[in-house]
Formats: C-alpha cells, structure tokens, sequence
C-alpha cells in the first residue's frame, strides 16, 4: 500500500531524496501499457511543472504536452475569471454585478471558479490594521467600539449613505404607482406623461435595487475585515494566557465551551451588529414615509392603520413566544436522542459482544418518539406563524378597507386600493425586519460587552505578567557550580510554588527546584496524580506562579506532546506538519523514528489516510506516535514530553526511545514523564526528577565539565551510540560551549514508493479492472473527481429515486394527497381574493349600487372578501402542518431504517467507518 499520497509541488514529491520523478500510488493494468505509458507522462509532466528542478530532460516534458486536446485545455483553463475588485473588470460590469461566466450557470460551482481573496480582507492585513488602532484605542480609554469606528468609519459612512439614496428611489415607488394609477383612471392625460412616469417608475425601482445591491456588498466585505480582526484579536489574546483554572472559579482562564461561544458566535454577532444598523434605520424610515404616503397622498386614516397593525403584531408576538417555549423544549429532546445514539456507537463494540443491538434500538426509538411529539408541537405552531404572518397584510386590510368603506365608499377606488395594499404588504415585511434586526443589536451588544471584558482582563493580565517576568530576568540564573565550558541553561525554577494560593489543598506544587541545560534530558517520575503533568504545565506557563522563580529561556521554542494525543481531521501528513513546509528528509526521519513506517503500509491510503475525529479509528499507540512526530518535526529547542509511551508496548518503547529520544533529539532539551523505571536507569539521562510530596526531588548526573565531559550524555562521545549510524564530529567539540543544533537527521531507510513490492502488494489487495486506464494516483482530488463525476446534479436532485424514498409507504400518500388538495385551494382563494377586491373597487367607482343598496352590499362584500382571506388562511395552514407530517414520516422511515443497518453492521464497518460521519447523519 502506498506510505504517502502525491502533493502537487512539494519538494520530496517530485524528486524524492534523489531528485527522481516517481508516480506515488499508482497502480498498473496489464492489458492497458500505452494508456499507462501516457497517463504516467502526464502526472509527471503535472508534478514537474509545479516544482524547481534541474533537470533539462524534466523540464522539456512538463513544457511538452502529451495531446493536442491537453494543450488546448489548458489554454482555455488560463484565462483569468472577472473579479469586482480588479482593474481590469469594465465599471459597467462593477455596476451592474455582471462579473460572472454564463458557463458558470450551467454546472456547479467548483474551487477554481471561486474569487480570490483581495489582500486587504484577507485575516492578517485586517487584524494588523485593527491591531494598531485597538492598541491606540486602549491607552487613550476608549472601547471596542471606538476601534471599529475608528478603522471602518468611512466604508460604514459609505453604507449609509448608499442605503439612504436607496430609500429615498424606494420611498418614490408607491407616490408614482399612485400618481400612474390616477391619472390612468381619470383619463385626463397625455401619451407622454405616461411614459414618463413608467420610466420614472422603472428608473427609481433599478435605482433602488442597485444602490442597495452595493450598500449590502460593501457592507459584506466591512464585515469580513471586522469578523477575521476580532477573531484573531481574541485567538492571540487566548493563546497567550495560562491554560489552567482549578475549581469553578474564572481564575487561570476562559471556560473551553465560553471561549468557543466567545469565537464562534460571539464575534459574528459584533460583526452584524454593526453592518447592520443601516437597515434597522432604513427600515424605520421606511415604516415613516410609507404611513406618509398612505394618511396624506392615498387617503387612508391613520387610525385604521394603527390598530389593525398593533393588532396583528401582539399576535405575533405572542406566536413568537410560543414558538420559542416550544422550540427549546424540543431542542432538549433532539440532544437527549443524540446522547443516546451517541452512547451507542461509541460503545458498539460492547453492544456486539453482549448482543443489545434490540434493547439499543427500543432506546433509540423511544428517544426519538419523544422528540417527535416535542416536533409535532414545533411544525404546528411555526405553521401557524407562517400563514398569519404572511397573511397578515390581508387580515389588516380586511379591517382597514372595510373602515374605509364605512367611513366614504367612493374612497374605495383602484387608485387607492392597490397602492394601500402594495404599502401594507411592504409595512408588514419592515415590521418583521425591525423585529429580527432588534435582536441582531440586542445579541451583538452582550457580545460586544463579553468579547471587550474578556480583552481588556487578558490585557491586564498581560500586564502583570510581563512585569513579574520583567523582574525574573532581571536576576541572575544559576549555574550550579558548572565549569567555564557548561552550556547556558534553558529551564530553571528556584524555590518556586504553583497553585490557586499556598493553603493546604490548594497549592499544587511547593519549593520547586530544578535546572535543565540545553541538549540535556531529564526523566520526571511520580505516582499517579503526584503533578508530573502539573510540573510540564509550570514550565510552559500554563499555571500560576505564586512566588519563587521560573526561567525559560527567550530564544528557546518549546513543543509539547500531551499525555492525551490530540489529532486534527485531516491526513496523518498534515497531522505531523502542523503547517510546517514540507522536508522529505527530516519528514521521513521522523516517520521511522517515531515506528510509523509499518503503520503507514497497513492505511488504506498511506499517510494521506484521514484521521481525527472525522476520520478513521486508530489505536492509542498510533494516535500517540502521530502526536510525538508532530511535536519533532516541529523543530523545537525543548521538547515537553508528558508520558508519550504510555500506549506502547515495552519492545517499541525501547525502539522509540534509541531513535527518536536518544538519537533525534539529541541536541535538544527534553523533560519527559515516564513511569518506566528502566528508561530512567539509562545511561543517556542526565536527571530524573521525582516528584511527591507537592515538590520534587533531583537526581543528577551533571558533573566534570572542567575535565572537558560534554553535559549531555547523549552527545558525549563516551556514552555509546546506536551502531548503525555515526557521530557527527562537529557536535562533540569541547572548544566552548556547544550551539544551537536541529534534528540529527540521517538518510532515511524508507523504501521507494513506486518500487515492485508496494505494486505487488496494492495490486494483490486492490482488484484491478479489466478494462480501461487505471492508473490512478490516490488523492482526495481523484476521489472528488469521482463522486463529481458519478453525481449528475441536474438530473438525479429531484429524481424517481429521491420521490420512492419521500413517498415510502402508505402514511406518506396518506398526508400527502390531501396537502397538495388544500395547497391548490390556498392558492386558489389567494388569486379569488384579489380579483374579488378588484370588483368591488370598479362598483364603487362606477356606481353600479343604488343609494339605498350601498350600506347591504358593502356588508356582503366585506364579508366575502373577509371569507376569502380567511379560507386562504385556514387551507394554507392545514397544507403546511399535512407537509410537515408527511416529511416527518418519511424521515422516521429512513431513520429506523438507518438506525437498523448501523446496529447490525459488522464491527469491520466501524474500523472503516469515521464515527464522525455516522453522528453527522443522525442530526
């Protein structure tokens, strides 16, 4: 099986330690050797082009295409899409947002389709530019707030400005509609001042879109530069602070669910907040104008207008409050029946060997089951919100016409009906966006409170550590008594106590002593919950410092590797680079220090196999090999090694130990915690500390230095060496204090990836087609490519197939039949209303009643106008709640189907199967 997956220009990718192009997992067809011939060329042409090498022979084949179809591709994939920040973009383009490919519309969107991202959004430059002006902010006094004013205040002045022409083209709207209307009525007009209200009419309505088109856009892009500064802003102040909080107190550190929430949700909130506040008060004047025109150009009364919309809106606000209770009681249920589910399939294993996979699947169903009752509550409820709210214009103007009509009946003319309706509609849909941008400010101030408290305590915290570190320089480090030849010390603590406070229970260490020099290694021993682990976190800083003194060298970069191994979802490569640039020396070197080379030949993809929580299971011993590679290819000057073998049997445990600890990390300072009393007993450790008692205990093997004995016995060249590698001469001279060294790489043994036994290996475990090209490199890319392929979005997304699954069974058909019925009849009573209202306006205009008959058939008609509003109420509502229970159906089908496949699939499944993706489909 291939060890590792091909990466488009890197370094040990394309030419491998020897300058080689190889093919990295690819596999060969017997029957198909000139497809195989061409396709290799290809993939070496690609890898070529993306690295600098020195060969002319290889540069000559990436210049060279393979077929003229090749060639032509790839002049068509060159040409530069159109973005609206570049120059070369036409300003109509800009204006009018046509900036797209209409090839585009016809497939989906695909990542190099997407825009790049201009400098000045990008995190770093806007965090930079916010950094400076928060900093100036702080030391004058002033807030958060402030800061964002102060760096975005002309863009938001922009917006504003934008939004308020935008408003004043909307606010002309109904005025010519009205004006239109009239005239067209009574008849009294000229074929010119009817075009040029339709123009009027045409140009205030683009206007209006246009200006509100780029307002909102250039708010997105301030709300970009807001969002990537306050996150890094909070990112660099969380990293900076101590890690540990013992108790429930707030002292040490944010919560980790706070510090979430405060990233997360938090900072997004300021973000809209603040690029929002210009539709909160367009939405305000618009409420204005629009009560304008009706009272004073259309003549309606305000007093109609007042209660018909106070009305309505206690009505929904009382929905709202009842949508809300309900929907935090079913989003206890949704969590209960996660929990549960949870449970399950984390301990599958254990549902296997005792046979539970019935009684798991009665408490998942019955979890379910009362979610679904908590559902039932929430689709009914919400579809009630749904059909008065968008109702509710109609409602209103059930009581406002018919007020009108008893007040004068020829008011009741379609110059005045249409427009009213037109406004009220547009009244009902600013009310909903008061309301929604009223709780956006409301969020994003608590936010804003939180996320300003949180920055101005890391900031006095920083402070304060600063100055106590100020005053620990300050004094002068210990040498112990070493000779003039001793190596400058890199870790030291003198006298020093870490804890809450110094009260018994409270303190975690007491009268700390110890230094370490750089290239030393020192082994740390202890019962369990003695503070080995408690003695690391000191170090790093990560707990308070009562009082005594703790020395870290500046210059020194530490890593640490934790006694849980924490890994990211992504390959085992990008788990071990960690952002590093790519080496394939040191990156090989590491892999076999660390025993993953054996590991990586069993992955299904090699070390492009994914991992973490997404990914796929691995052992304890694996995850922590993965972890300690990560922290040495970091490069660091002191490692912190908390317990790294404590899932390894003993045979690798002494294996890791000679060629990672003892020999790569040779010229480094390591403390690592053990419980392994042979490793300490070895001839490379220069001290063990023992910790108990609250405080610590050294063993020392530091002495000689004034008869020319290196202070690190792994580097001394007395202390024997593993016998197949050779001591670098340079590292062992005793004319003054030894530099600063990397790694001790050596070249590493891993064998060729496109040799004969990996071929014959993958090609005895994989089945090779007959018929077609197979070589294939294993990539995520090629696998997406795949599915892109195998997925035809436009025909198969409402297919036959995705209809059997939504229709299966006969309660399905059941509910749905009769929705569809009272949709038809919703829409029905919809267009009835209005053509029923248009007639009623033409009889009171044209006189079509008696005097005598006006008051009996403004009754009857306010009546049928009312039925109609209300039957097209009443038949949307049932439709809505017969939707939601035929969905509801289905999904209970296809999650007890699920549900039953999952429990009874084999345990092989779940070694292949990332949990992750299983709990992804349950929410």
């Amino acid at each position: 099986m291939p060890l590792q997956a091909p990466r488009a220009g890197e370094k040990g990718v394309v030419g491998g330690p020897h300058g080689r192009v190889t093919a990295y997992g690819t596999f060969l067809d017997p029957g198909g050797g000139r497809n195989a011939e061409s396709e290799s060329g290809k993939t070496r042409a690609r890898s070529t082009s993306n690295a600098t090498t020195t060969a002319t022979a290889d540069e000559e084949e990436t210049h060279t295409p393979q077929h003229p179809e090749e060639e032509k591709a790839g002049d068509s994939s060159s040409l530069p899409l159109l973005h609206p920040e570049s120059p070369a973009t036409a300003w109509w383009r800009k204006l009018f947002f046509e900036v797209f490919d209409k090839k585009m519309l016809h497939s989906e969107l695909d990542a190099s389709q997407v825009w790049d991202l201009s400098t000045e959004h990008t995190s770093a430059e806007a965090s930079a530019e916010f950094r400076e002006v928060y900093i100036r902010c702080s030391r004058g006094g002033c807030s958060l707030k402030h800061a964002i004013w102060y760096t975005h205040a002309w863009k938001l002045a922009a917006c504003w400005a934008l939004q308020f022409a935008s408003l004043l083209c909307d606010a002309c709207t109904p005025v010519l509609l009205y004006a239109l209307l009239a005239m067209a009525i009574s008849g009294e007009y000229e074929q010119s001042q009817i075009y040029a209200l339709l123009a009027l009419l045409y140009v205030s309505a683009l206007g209006e879109i246009l200006l509100h088109c780029h307002s909102h856009f250039l708010g997105f892009k301030t709300n970009l530069k807001i969002t990537g500064a306050l996150r890094a802003l909070v990112f660099e102040n969380t990293i900076s602070q101590a890690a540990y909080a013992s108790g429930d107190g707030f002292e040490g550190k944010k919560r980790m669910a706070e510090m979430a929430h405060l990233y997360d949700e938090d900072v997004v909130n300021v973000g809209r907040m603040v690029t929002h506040m210009q539709f909160l008060w367009r939405s305000v004047l618009q409420i204005v104008f629009e009560l304008f025109i009706l009272v004073q150009v259309i003549g309606i009364s305000f007093q109609s207008i007042a209660v018909a919309f106070l009305s309505m809106s206690a009505l929904l606000m009382g929905l709202s409050r009842m949508g809300n209770r309900v929907r935090r009681k079913l989003q206890k249920k949704v969590e209960e029946r996660l929990n549960v589910i949870h449970e399950c399939f984390k301990g599958i294993q254990m549902v296997k060997l005792n046979a539970w996979e019935d009684k798991m699947q009665e408490k998942i169903e019955r979890a379910r089951d009362e979610e679904n009752r908590e559902r039932r509550k929430v689709n009914f409820v919400a579809a009630l919100q749904y059909c008065l709210g968008v109702d509710s214009p109609n409602l209103a103007s059930v009581f406002i016409f018919g007020w009108v009509a008893l007040q004068d009946i020829s008011a009741m003319s379609p110059a005045r009906v249409f427009p009213a309706l037109l406004l009220l509609r547009r009244i009902k849909s600013h009310f909903y966006n008061i309301v929604r941008l009223f709780d956006v400010a409301s969020k994003g101030q608590a936010s804003y409170c939180k996320i300003d408290c949180y920055l101005k305590t890391c900031h006095a915290r920083a402070c304060e550590q600063a100055k106590k570190d100020n005053q620990r320089r300050s004094q002068p480090i210990l040498t112990g008594g070493a000779g003039p030849n001793a190596p400058e010390m890199v870790v030291a603590m003198e006298r020093a106590c870490f804890g809450q406070s110094v009260e018994p229970g409270k303190a975690l260490l007491l009268n700390v002593s110890f230094h370490a020099r750089r290239g030393q290694l020192a082994m740390i021993q202890g019962e369990a919950g003695a503070g080995k682990s408690t003695l690391l976190s000191a170090v790093l800083g990560d707990i308070n410092c009562l009082f005594g003194d703790v020395f870290v060298a500046e210059d020194c970069r530490l890593a640490y590797c934790a006694q849980e191994p924490w890994l990211q979802t992504l390959s085992i490569r990008d788990n071990i680079l960690f952002g590093s640039a790519f080496d394939y020396k040191k990156y090989w070197c590491v892999i076999e220090a660390c025993c993953l080379t054996d590991d990586l030949r069993m992955l299904p993809e090699g070390d492009d196999t994914k991992v973490g929580p997404k990914g796929i299971n691995l052992s304890g011993g694996q995850k922590a090999r993965v972890a300690l590679a990560r922290a040495c290819y970091a490069d660091a000057d002191i490692y912190l090694l908390d317990c790294p073998f404590a899932s390894v049997d003993a045979i690798v445990q002494n294996e890791i130990f000679t060629k990672c600890i003892v020999e790569l990390l040779r010229f480094k300072t390591v403390l690592m915690v053990t419980h392994n009393p042979e490793l300490s007993s070895s001839g490379f450790v220069d001290h063990v500390i023992h910790v108990e008692d609250l405080t610590v205990h050294v063993e020392s093997a530091e002495k000689g230095w004034a008869v020319g004995r290196h202070p690190s016995r792994r580097v001394d060249t007395r202390n024997s060496l593993p016998p197949w590698r050779h001591e670098d001469k340079s590292a062992t001279s005793t004319t003054g204090a030894p530099q600063r060294r990397g790694l001790a790489l050596w070249e590493p043994a891993t064998p060729p990836l496109s040799c004969s036994t990996l071929s014959i290996k993958l090609s005895a475990l994989k089945t090779v087609p007959e018929v077609g090209n197979t070589q294939v490199p294993v990539t995520s890319e090629c696998v997406g490519t795949k599915v892109a392929k195998k997925f035809q979005w436009k025909k198969e997304w409402f297919s036959i197939k995705t209809w059997k699954v939504l229709l299966k069974g006969g309660n399905c058909l059941r509910f749905h039949v009769p929705a569809k019925f009272f949709l038809l009849l919703y829409a029905f009573a919809g267009t009835m209303k209005d053509v029923y209202l248009m007639g009623w306006s033409n009889r009171a205009v044209h006189g079509d009643v008696s005097a005598n008959d006006v008051m009996d058939d403004m009754k009857h008609s306010a009546n049928v106008y009312a039925a109609l509003v209300i039957s097209s109420i009443i038949s949307g509502f049932v439709s809505s709640v017969l939707h939601a229970q035929a969905l509801s159906v289905s999904a209970n089908l296809m999650f007890h189907d699920m549900t039953v496949a999952l429990l009874r699939a084999p345990m092989k499944f779940f070694y292949t199967t990332p949990v992750g993706e299983l709990f992804n489909r349950y929410f």
